[in-house]
């Protein structure tokens, strides 16, 4: 009996990885959402924070959304509310989100985000 080993392949971690798992923001993101995007853009928004960049920062698997909560307000506040500034900020969010943290200066304070936030309303 001759068994094929070679022709069984390993399991395509990448694809994994890359599976985008959908989370509802919270409601404080969503009020600061509200608060610095334009009625048409709020849903975009909105959408891309869901199932974009929730479980997909690296180094945030398996936070809960009140923990990522200080990188959303991070992309938001470093967005000033312009949809292309928002782009630039996602991306640095999956480039390294702690230098997303520094520009938004919410790195040196852990309840900064929560301060900003209060300081929007």
């Amino acid at each position: 009996m001759v068994f094929a080993w070679a022709s069984i392949s390993a399991p395509d971690y990448d694809a994994v990885s890359r599976i985008k798992i959908m989370t509802d923001i919270t409601k404080r993101t969503m009020k600061a959402i509200e608060t610095l995007f334009s009625s048409e853009e709020q849903g975009i928004v909105k959408d891309e924070l869901e199932l974009n960049y929730f479980t997909n920062v690296a180094g945030c698997n398996g936070w809960s959304a009140s923990q990522m909560e200080r990188i959303w307000f991070a992309v938001l506040k470093s967005s000033n509310g312009q949809l292309s500034e928002f782009k630039t900020s996602i991306k640095l969010a999956n480039t390294d989100f702690r230098d997303l943290l520094m520009i938004a200066e919410f790195g040196e304070d852990l309840e900064a985000h929560n301060k900003w936030f209060k300081q929007l309303n």
